[in-house]
């Protein structure tokens, strides 16, 4: 349990410095919201973890082939025996056709442009799947 806090402080930490992060880094985070959902911290974050090594996290590659990243993602998800594999890689996929190519914008953006941090939140929760109020 206290290792948990801590990370969660460690996150929270850096969470109020995101103007500072790259996209590839917010949109990580995003992606680590969408697995959080219906399962533990650290199988959460093992998933996330592993998706990011392999180089699966980031939005162009996603784009430059939708089908294949979708594929590509859920064998990996399968490969650290995550729950909802398939439903998390469709999610993830969707999020960033939907942010990246649909709406042409940038999380940096979304974020930037909210008056405030519930405005945020609705856009994100409206515009990317597998994200709800709680994440």
């Amino acid at each position: 349990m206290l290792k948990v806090n801590k990370e969660l402080e460690s996150r929270n930490d850096k969470s109020q410095s995101w103007r500072n992060f790259p996209e590839e880094e917010l949109f990580s985070e995003l992606i680590f919201c969408i697995l959080g959902s219906r399962v533990s911290f650290e199988k959460a974050k093992s998933a996330g973890n592993h998706l990011k090594r392999l180089g699966l996290l980031k939005p162009q590659s996603i784009l430059n082939n939708l089908t294949e990243s979708k594929k590509m993602i859920n064998k990996s998800l399968k490969d650290e025996r995550y729950p909802f594999a398939k439903s998390k890689s469709d999610y993830i996929v969707k999020t960033a056709k939907t942010v990246y190519k649909t709406n042409n914008t940038s999380l940096k953006k979304i974020l930037l442009r909210a008056k405030n941090e519930l405005e945020a939140r609705e856009v994100l929760v409206c515009n990317c799947m597998g994200i709800g109020y709680k994440q």
